[in-house]
Order: C-alpha cells, then sequence, then structure tokens
C-alpha cells in the first residue's frame, strides 16, 4: 500500500481509514462506501453496484459469471436518460470490446504470448476502420498509443501501483484510452480501476474490497502487490501455492506476493522457504480446484504438519465434486505439475 503517514500506525482488518486527503468509510463487510465526495454501494455478491458523485450518479451491472457488462452515469433526479454509457463484451475474463456511447465499438488485440498485454485497437468499419498500436512497458501496462502511421495519439505517465499522472496527446484531441494495470479498466467517472473480481485504487495501490476468496489468499484482503514490476494480478486475485520451512507447510490460493506474505506470517519469511511452489493456471475456477487436489493429497486440513485450518476447506471443492472427468482429469495433471514444481524447489 502507497501509505503517505509514517505515523499511521494499527488499523483494523487492514482498513485504512484514508489515504492522501482522502477519507474512506466501510461498511460490516470490509467494502469501502465513502471516498473523496463519492458514496459507493454494494449487493450481496460483494460487486459495486452504484457510485454517487455530486449531481450524478453511475450504475453498473454484471453478468452470471461476474463480469461487468456495462456502466451507466445519470443526473441525479433528471430522469432515467443516461448521460453516458459503456457496454462490454468478454472473451473469457479478458475484455474484448467496448462500445462507448458516441464513439461506437473498440475491439482490443493482446499478446499471444502474455494475455494481458495490449498490442492493438480497433474502431470503425470498412473504410474507416482505424487500428491503433500499444507500446507497453514489461509488465503489460500501456505507456503510448500510436496511429497506424506512427502519430503519436496519447501518453500516460503511470506510475509504479497504477495512478496515471499525466495524459498526453501530440494533436491535442481526446483519445480513449482506459487500459492501465494488467486486467485494469480505469473508470473515469470514480478515478478507480475495474479488475474484474474487484476495484483498485490507484491513489494507494490497493482494492476497495476484500479479497472474496478470505485469508485463503493471504492476511491482507486489500493487497494488490508489494513489487508491481514483478507482480500482476489481472483478475484481483490469482494462483496457487504450497511452501514449507521443513516443520510448517501450507497450501494457499493467491498471487505471488500473497505466497510471500503467507511466508512471513507463517514461517517467519521467505528466506525460511526450503521449499516452494507457485503457479498461474491462467483460470481462478482452476485455481481453485489445484489448491482442493493437493490439499487433499497432502491431507492438509487435518495433518499436524499443516497451518491450513481444519474449519477452511478450499472452495474448488464444490467445483471440483460438480467438474467433468475430463476437467478432473486436467485438474489432477496441473496438481501434479505444481506438487512435482514443489518438490524440486530449492526454497527462495
Amino acid at each position: 500500500n502507497l501509505l503517505d503517514n509514517e505515523g499511521q500506525g494499527a488499523v483494523m482488518s487492514n482498513r485504512l481509514p484514508g489515504c492522501g486527503r482522502d477519507r474512506y468509510g466501510y461498511n460490516e463487510w470490509g467494502e469501502l462506501t465513502t471516498r473523496r465526495d463519492q458514496q459507493l454501494e454494494w449487493n450481496a455478491q460483494g460487486q459495486l453496484t452504484r457510485v454517487i458523485s455530486g449531481n450524478t450518479e453511475t450504475h453498473y451491472g454484471y453478468d452470471a459469471l461476474g463480469r461487468r457488462t456495462r456502466k451507466a452515469t445519470y443526473g441525479r433526479h433528471t430522469g432515467h436518460t443516461a448521460r453516458s454509457r459503456t457496454d462490454f463484451v468478454w472473451e473469457g475474463f479478458r475484455l474484448l470490446q467496448e462500445n462507448v456511447q458516441q464513439q461506437g465499438w473498440r475491439t482490443y488485440l493482446y499478446d499471444a504470448e502474455q494475455p494481458y498485454t495490449p498490442v492493438a485497437s480497433v474502431t470503425g468499419r470498412g473504410e474507416s476502420r482505424q487500428v491503433w498500436y500499444y507500446h507497453t512497458d514489461v509488465t503489460g501496462t500501456p505507456q503510448e498509443v500510436t496511429a497506424a502511421d506512427g502519430t503519436l495519439v496519447w501518453a500516460g505517465y503511470i506510475r509504479g501501483f497504477g495512478e496515471n499522472a499525466a495524459d498526453i496527446s501530440n494533436s491535442g484531441a481526446y483519445f480513449h484510452q482506459p487500459l492501465r494495470l494488467p486486467g485494469q479498466y480505469f473508470d473515469d467517472e470514480t478515478g478507480l480501476h475495474y479488475n474484474l473480481f474487484r476495484y483498485y485504487a490507484p491513489e494507494c495501490g490497493r482494492f476497495v474490497s476484500q479479497d472474496p476468496i478470505g485469508l485463503v489468499g493471504g492476511i491482507n484482503l486489500y493487497q494488490y502487490g508489494s513489487n508491481p514490476l514483478s507482480w500482476i494480478d489481472p483478475w484481483g486475485l490469482t494462483g496457487t501455492y504450497i511452501f514449507t520451512d521443513g516443520t510448517t507447510y501450507y497450501i494457499g490460493k493467491g498471487p505471488e506476493s500473497r505466497m510471500y506474505d503467507s511466508m512471513d506470517y507463517r514461517i517467519g519469511g521467505r528466506a525460511n522457504a526450503i521449499q516452494f511452489a507457485h503457479m498461474d493456471f491462467g483460470d481462478d475456477k482452476l485455481g481453485f480446484m489445484v489448491e482442493h487436489r493437493l490439499m487433499e493429497k497432502y491431507n492438509a486440513r487435518y495433518s499436524p504438519d499443516f497451518a491450513n485450518s481444519e474449519r477452511i476447506s478450499s472452495p474448488g471443492k464444490r467445483l471440483y465434486d460438480a467438474a467433468d472427468a475430463k476437467t478432473q482429469r486436467k485438474v489432477n495433471r496441473l496438481a501434479n505439475k505444481l506438487d512435482s514444481k514443489y518438490r524440486a524447489s530449492k526454497g527462495c
């Protein structure tokens, strides 16, 4: 987290009371409800549904898989005509297209080997079609966009934790470029980044609601990653891991940063790990099921050697039990792959 106050002190449940000049408020579920002049409302699934800010309010809609499919901003007390609306189309858990009111459709193309790194976007149809090329840093975060003739149409100064300090255009014309850290979409009506399963506040480098997988992902339920140059989290939660210091063993779910936090908490730091492994399977459900199979393999919930709680089972158990035989075979194969990587490892 990007804390600006060295005397901040202890914070209950990692709920920051504010960041910079912004004051924060939370509901009983740990979801941010007040920020700047904004009031945030959430549904029972932990999804942001409405933000009220001054004389406007923005509504958000989601599909059955939890992906955001639309957002619309209205003037308060002025009827039901949207001032602006954007509809979204997804390819799995990756943004494929958006239709921005009065701007039309935009299709995003990504790197074949880095699935959340944009390489181009396409607007218009037929003779009016235009291709825009993205220039990214090592993490896949856009830094510049150029037209087909090489003209710079957008440049950002995106800091390490995703905050954009400047929008620059040689032509002086506005260019719609909402992509930020991998998997994140900038909402100009709030200043937050939509991160699929959660929303992210770039000014303080953390999510504004708790990790939906709870403490299984680590002890800081709001953390993005301690080093965004080497760790990315395009879904807001990702990866499965296992580690040991020779005495205590643990299996968990979350990005690499969560694994290292878990090492700090359970074995006194990563330097004490004599074996560890982390893998991202590119599908959150697969990750949960792999975690479940590893926990079953090692009897992690009941073994005195494991720090996993007997009271908490992996959410992957229900998914695995409901999966078809082909999916179960794939999960078992991936679990064995992660276990082999773990057994072959030699510490941090």
